[in-house]
């Protein structure tokens, strides 16, 4: 039986990769992208906003010193002072969020878009190589389409393997939820199934 193992470990690792971005949500996933996007592209609203937030601060320490009746026109100059840096603020925080909202919008959409075009390229790549080669016959009538489109008989394409790989990944990352929805993997009743397969076949051709 020949087996290609940097190929499976390579196509594994993808899966699971993949599984993990998608059971953890690419929305939630750009909040920790963000960060280093708004110093890519120089963005210093967020400094400004603490530098206003640091002056508001002070602003507000002064107007509680002074007596709104005998230093009044103090205390209204520091008033409107302060009622202007807080709307600065305000409005910094209206353009954040809407920055924000539409980054997670564009990365969600852009990441969604590499995800499976990386696993497309990658079963594009390798369709020739196949991740298992087994003895001639294993497979019975089968063996076409689980070797497609490698064109090799007995073997088991990347192709195979991505979609084995997927499942895997997503029963080892969230298991209580394939459970929940009974769609997990049974690795146990699949080689059984196997064996069974395997089986009948050699019987046939006895």
């Amino acid at each position: 039986m020949g087996v290609d193992i940097i190929l499976i470990l390579s196509t594994s690792l993808i899966c699971l990769f993949i599984e993990y971005i998608k059971f953890k949500g690419v929305w939630s996933s750009s909040h920790y992208v963000y960060p280093y996007y708004t110093w890519l592209i120089r963005d210093d609203s967020e400094k400004r906003r603490k530098k206003l937030n640091k002056k508001l601060l002070e602003l507000k320490q002064e107007i509680n010193s002074l007596d709104n009746k005998q230093e009044f026109s103090k205390w209204a100059k520091a008033r409107r002072r302060h009622d202007k840096v807080q709307s600065e603020i305000d409005e910094i925080k209206k353009k954040q969020g809407y920055a924000v909202t539409t980054f997670q919008a564009v990365f969600s959409v852009v990441a969604y878009i590499a995800m499976y075009l990386t696993m497309f390229l990658w079963a594009i790549l390798f369709r020739s190589s196949p991740a298992f080669t087994l003895p001639y016959g294993w497979f019975g009538p089968l063996e076409t389409y689980l070797s497609y489109p490698t064109g090799q008989l007995g073997t088991l394409s990347i192709l195979l393997w991505l979609v084995v790989c997927q499942k895997l990944s997503k029963k080892l990352i969230n298991p209580t939820n394939n459970q929940s929805n009974g769609t997990g993997f049974n690795l146990t009743e699949l080689t059984s199934k196997f064996m069974e397969m395997r089986n009948l076949n050699q019987q046939i051709r006895q």
